[in-house]
């Protein structure tokens, strides 16, 4: 599900806002899906249920619409963290892990979420992912 073209490095997203604009520009211009405000409003709406904000700098938002034609698994790791969003800890998001899920894949998407959570209890996967500084290491590790 995850492809080491859609591993992000980027500077200058420092809200929610910003991260969900940057992954619907991106997956647009990638063809998985078909309208970013849709997109967008996918996103927000999830998080309006509950906030995906993890622990230890780490978010996993997810998204489930028909705009969504392959489900997608996306990467951006933060140089300037996200404080606006609520995490277990308090503390700001710099590492995303977004899944884009079409509508008739609830099944994997939970798998998915099911083992990317999994992988983020071990501390030092956490920590080698927080240190990464490279797409290939990232997605041997999430891949």
């Amino acid at each position: 599900m995850l492809k080491k073209e859609n591993i992000y490095f980027e500077k200058d997203i420092n809200t929610k806002d910003k991260l969900f604009q940057f992954i619907a520009e991106n997956t647009y211009k990638n063809g998985v899906i078909e309208d970013r405000a849709k997109l967008i409003e996918a996103f927000q709406k999830r998080e309006e249920q509950g906030s995906t904000g993890m622990e230890g700098g780490f978010a996993i938002p997810h998204a489930q619409s028909d705009t969504i034609l392959e489900a997608t698994m996306l990467v951006v790791k933060l140089a300037d963290p996200i404080s606006d969003w609520q995490t277990f800890d308090q503390k700001p998001v710099s590492f995303v892990i977004a899944f884009l899920i079409p509508p008739k894949g609830s099944e994997a998407h939970l798998h998915y979420l099911s083992d990317t959570a999994a992988k983020l209890v071990n501390k030092n996967t956490v920590n080698q992912l927080i240190d990464a500084e490279n797409a290939d290491l990232i997605y041997d590790l999430l891949g």
